[in-house]
């Protein structure tokens, strides 16, 4: 009896062990079958809209306001507050303070999910999935990564050159991974240890290219670039400090604080304005001047550089495409143009009864906010109402809970323009001015 019940024993588990590899098997063939019929985009695309969709519905259903005299948000305000999250975009409609502690750990779940670190880590999971598995002896399959056809191969066809390419790429991505998870694990969560991380990529990136011979040459540019990086943030923060302490050092949004306190406040601000969008001062009441410049500086990616070399427009020529959607594609500025009509005509009563509130800069730096994911606003003020309404109050959040839907939901297709604005980095490019 013993021996019968061994015997099935290991029959289930051996069973067991084929089912779970023809499970994974089948996950990576659907994986791979996803990325072949699908551009990256749509799949990004489709899943901050899975997210958005999955968050308002768990905001929906956890709706447990604070306290009774607490206002129930409505459903487009809680969709527009997950596709805020999801995005990084930190664009409000209604006051945070009505949430429930189970929706803020939601709204806190979905800034993760959504987040440029743990999208990356996805990525470098899902392009794995196409790579087979390191063996024992040093080989890949090539026929299952699809890079060897039925065909005779010619003459030059070198396996081991293959062999060590894919490997070096699996190394890399799967060391990239491991970066990537360390940051997640360490920084975010511990914040801590940014030196520890930094190190350890620079050697393992150093080692991969030491072993394809190309160390010397390659890591240079990238040093070349991180530098030129680094001192391009630089140059940014010091512009908008300067004119920022120019123009608001003895202002009334300054006003009450001494030398030091002026100081930290106008360096937050406008370290703030490269993606983080954090305030300490009321932007309505600052210069005009100084929104546009913020505007500019939303406008730009974070990882923007100036990189002064010739090299860089050559390659930039080398990658242009002439297929039909590139041809037709607008600029990012053209799209963010069109968003703002849009908006402006959405709102041209508010526009034109309360003039102060509904301006084209406000309207403007709310749009840009969104496109760079910033967050910044200018919010809404009862007292600069042309004329009053006894009903009005004043609440703690953004200028676009003052919209009408329809303008929200063009904002919220600013917001997921913005987050995906690097498959159109380089739109327009058909467009010649003469």
């Amino acid at each position: 009896m013993a021996y019968y019940f061994t015997s099935f024993s290991r029959k289930l588990n051996h069973l067991c062990i084929l089912l779970s590899r023809k499970a994974f098997g089948l996950l990576k063939s659907l994986m791979g079958l996803v990325q072949t019929c699908f551009k990256p985009f749509w799949i990004q695309i489709s899943y901050f809209i899975i997210v958005s969709v999955v968050g308002y519905l768990s905001l929906k259903l956890s709706s447990n306001p604070k306290s009774s005299n607490s206002i129930t948000p409505k459903d487009f305000d809680l969709f527009f507050t997950s596709v805020s999250a999801t995005t990084v975009s930190s664009m409000s409609t209604i006051e945070m303070e009505i949430f429930s502690n189970t929706q803020l750990i939601i709204i806190t779940v979905l800034m993760f999910l959504g987040g440029e670190v743990f999208t990356s880590f996805l990525g470098l999971q899902f392009h794995r999935l196409k790579l087979p598995k390191r063996k024992s002896s040093n080989s890949v399959d090539q026929i299952e990564m699809g890079l060897v056809n039925s065909e005779k191969p010619s003459s030059n066809f070198d396996p081991q050159s293959l062999n060590n390419d894919v490997l070096i790429k699996y190394s890399a991505l799967r060391c990239l991974g491991y970066a990537v998870l360390g940051y997640l694990l360490v920084v975010q969560i511990a914040g801590s240890c940014l030196v520890l991380l930094y190190v350890s990529v620079k050697d393992s990136a150093r080692e991969l290219l030491k072993n394809r011979g190309i160390h010397a040459l390659t890591f240079s540019v990238f040093t070349v670039i991180s530098t030129f990086s680094n001192f391009t943030a630089f140059g940014f923060v010091l512009v908008q400090f300067v004119v920022f302490c120019i123009l608001e050092w003895q202002s009334e949004s300054m006003g009450g604080l001494n030398g030091y306190q002026k100081f930290v406040a106008a360096l937050f601000q406008v370290v703030n304005s490269r993606h983080a969008g954090e305030s300490v001062v009321d932007l309505s009441s600052i210069s005009p001047a100084i929104l546009v410049l913020f505007v500019v500086m939303m406008y730009l990616p974070p990882y923007t550089l100036f990189l002064p070399t010739k090299r860089q427009a050559d390659v930039k020529k080398s990658q242009r495409t002439s297929g039909f959607v590139e041809n037709v594609l607008f600029s990012q500025l053209s799209y963010l143009v069109i968003f703002v009509i849009l908006i402006c005509i959405t709102e041209r009563d508010k526009m034109k009864n309360d003039p102060l509130n509904f301006n084209v800069l406000n309207i403007t730096l709310e749009v840009i906010s969104a496109y760079g994911n910033v967050g910044f606003s200018t919010c809404y003020s009862c007292k600069r109402q042309l004329k009053p309404e006894g009903t009005c109050k004043d609440a703690w959040y953004g200028f676009v809970g003052w919209w009408s839907y329809k303008g929200k939901l063009i904002l919220i297709c600013v917001m997921f323009f913005g987050r995906l604005k690097n498959f159109n980095i380089n739109g327009g490019q058909a467009w010649v001015l003469m």
